[in-house]
């Protein structure tokens, strides 16, 4: 789906409707946070590679996307269970910026979705995912699914962890209603996963998890 203002410019310009459209998007999530409320910290930008990377980040709300997506470098897209599809305003352009949705308790599926997005970094695209699975109930960072980082194992692209407080005391912890806060996302070290070994690789979600769990105290 494109945003109209700007189909016409993708007639003649794939390229430049896409970064037009990802500028608008950006723009309209940042406003939805200042909206909520949300007084946002960020940290660590300047470690993002200049390629695509698979940032892992832990999972308390909808918002965690809301806010990420204005802050990141570059073409970036998202793993997300199908129920976001929901949520107004956020499929009309997660579906557009290469997006792929997860059916719960479908491992097949899963798989396909993990090979996408293999092929959307091969093409340029940084991929966002929360690998815990669901949004946490209590803000602690839960056990990563391991079978999420096969996207950086297998195309060698670095894992960036992302530890993302505070989104959860937005939205979450009072529904349906919004409270004003304080929201602090960190960027971590990137991990280099070409040069991990077999075991190292295995273990890598554990990694990432205590990684996270680090930064977010």
């Amino acid at each position: 789906m494109r945003l109209p203002y700007y189909s016409h410019i993708g007639k003649k310009d794939p390229v430049k409707e896409e970064a037009l459209e990802r500028a608008y998007t950006a723009k309209v999530l940042q406003n939805i946070g200042k909206l909520a409320g949300v007084r946002l910290k960020v940290e660590g930008l300047e470690k993002i590679p200049k390629e695509p990377v698979l940032y892992i980040g832990n999972h308390q709300s909808f918002f965690d996307v809301i806010l990420t997506y204005p802050i990141l470098p570059g073409r970036v897209a998202y793993i997300a269970k199908d129920d976001l599809v929901q949520v107004p305003v956020l499929p009309l352009w997660m579906k557009r910026s290469g997006c792929l949705f997860l059916k719960r308790d479908d491992l097949r599926q899963g798989m396909k979705v993990i090979m996408a997005a293999c092929e959307e970094v091969k093409d340029g695209i940084s991929m966002f995912i929360f690998p815990e699975g669901t949004r946490s109930k209590d803000g602690q960072v839960h056990e990563m699914k391991g079978g999420s980082f096969k996207v950086a194992t297998k195309t060698g692209c670095p894992v960036v962890p992302v530890a993302i407080s505070g989104t959860r005391e937005i939205f979450e912890a009072q529904l349906p209603w919004l409270r004003p806060g304080e929201v602090t996302i960190r960027i971590g070290d990137p991990i280099d996963t070409k040069t991990l070994t077999n075991e190292e690789k295995k273990a890598l979600h554990t990694r990432v998890q205590e990684e996270i769990s680090r930064m977010k105290k």
